[in-house]
């Protein structure tokens, strides 16, 4: 009898070390995909920063009548790139990812983004002062 305990408790051991390893390796491969989306989407922010940059660049610049197009015309193909790259982002969620209020799991309200992304101003904070500084340049 002892020998059939052994045998189920080291299969229940055995089963138990098994889940734990699958725990793990699925956690890893969290954390991997984690990262690698996290790699993709400041590469995209890149990109897109580097877009904008270049607009705001040719839009402040001082144009000579020697440019090839008359500098209305550039101030108004700027103004044009700058509308539609805001109309493209407006199609990007900007919701505190940890608000209830922004993330309602059943019904919204004003009341719930309290605690949430109205108490976050300080994740903006260092976002601002280095737009303002890279737009400088």
């Amino acid at each position: 009898m002892t020998l059939d305990l052994l045998k189920k408790m080291a299969a229940v051991a055995h089963q138990h070390v098994a889940t734990v390893h699958q725990h793990v390796v699925v956690e890893d491969e969290l954390e991997t995909e984690i990262e690698n989306t996290i790699n993709d989407i400041e590469g995209q922010l890149y990109s897109i920063m580097v877009r904008f940059r270049r607009i705001v660049r040719s839009a402040r610049k001082i144009r000579d009548d020697d440019d090839y197009e008359s500098p209305e015309q550039i101030h108004k193909d700027d103004l044009q790139q700058l509308k539609d790259m805001y109309d493209e982002l407006q199609e990007v969620e900007t919701k505190h990812p940890h608000c209830t209020g922004c993330n309602p799991t059943f019904q919204a309200n004003q009341l719930a983004h309290m605690g949430g992304c109205i108490d976050a101003d300080d994740d903006n904070t260092d976002i601002e002062k280095a737009l303002r500084e890279l737009l400088k340049k």
